[in-house]
């Protein structure tokens, strides 16, 4: 993601530092506490570490909101996982469920990456902070899994995992998700054609976030719904599409703005290109959209 968006390189320790730094001033006392705490976990003598147990001080009387804040050593497993039929399965999701308050840290950017989770019930959203603006990549639900690549690559986390509201996940490590590619295969063969399809559709998103503008981001992330299938969408007229998601949705993949995602939309309705209605919007001619990316991919 980062060769393809041409983000700058930062060491982990400071990158992490400063996603502390920025939520204590928001006044986001919760998630800058977790951030601290993780930042001396994993670098107890860097140069801001003095600085981080000051802060840590100083929150001590300010993030006291439930659980959240808290570091990866203190959160409690899930109670009984959801029924699902299977005596072994559910014995497993029991053992590394993990669960989550509304607005608690799952992980933050510049994390190692070693885990990844399943969600089992609740939302996730994925979030990048860039400058002082945290912008939302991607909200998750019930079935989805998120930070796969640390099965892959080890490297630090490129976001960061918020849960919106009360969340149960299933925790996988290295370790366990071999256990569980050699004793649960039916599992293990669903989290693999997951696995498989957020990759592509990752890569897929990276290219959108490359385009020069917003007009023609939004034109590609209808293009990107309708040759992924992750929205449900009406092919049953040759151009035109017909997706099930909201403003906020369109927004969220194409790394804008609300404000400016409205603005778009709106130029785009008064074009006669799209209409918008309640939970959906039509897309009167997708190759209309198709060619406007194509061009502006062609002048760059």
């Amino acid at each position: 993601m980062s060769s393809i968006t041409k983000t700058k390189y930062v060491k982990p320790d400071y990158g992490l530092f400063e996603i502390g730094d920025k939520y204590l001033k928001r006044e986001r006392y919760p998630q800058a506490r977790y951030v601290f705490t993780r930042y001396l976990e994993l670098y107890p003598d860097e140069e801001n570490s003095e600085e981080a147990r000051d802060h840590l001080r100083t929150l001590g009387g300010k993030a006291t909101l439930d659980d959240r804040g808290r570091g990866p050593a203190d959160r409690a497993s899930a109670g009984e996982p959801p029924e699902d039929g299977l005596r072994m399965d559910s014995r497993f999701l029991a053992r590394y469920s993990r669960s989550f308050g509304p607005d608690e840290i799952i992980f933050s950017e510049y994390e190692p990456g070693n885990t990844f989770y399943l969600i089992l019930a609740g939302d996730v959203k994925v979030v990048k902070n860039t400058g002082q603006n945290e912008h939302t990549l991607d909200v998750l639900r019930q079935s989805e899994i998120f930070g796969e690549m640390a099965i892959l690559d080890k490297s630090p986390r490129t976001a960061s995992a918020i849960a919106m509201n009360d969340v149960t996940l299933l925790e996988f490590t290295g370790d366990n998700f071999e256990m569980l590619m050699r004793g649960y295969a039916q599992i293990s063969m669903k989290l693999l054609r997951v696995l498989a399809t957020r990759i592509h559709n990752a890569k897929r998103r990276a290219i959108t976030l490359t385009l020069p503008d917003s007009n023609t981001k939004i034109a590609d992330v209808f293009l990107m719904l309708d040759e992924t299938g992750i929205a449900t969408s009406d092919k049953s007229s040759r151009y035109s599409r017909e997706f099930k998601i909201s403003i906020e949705d369109v927004a969220h993949w194409a790394g804008l703005s609300l404000v400016e995602t409205k603005a778009v939309l709106d130029y785009y309705v008064t074009q006669r290109r799209v209409s918008i209605y309640q939970n959906r919007m039509v897309v009167r001619n997708i190759k209309d959209f198709s060619r406007l990316v194509a061009s502006r991919r062609n002048t760059e």
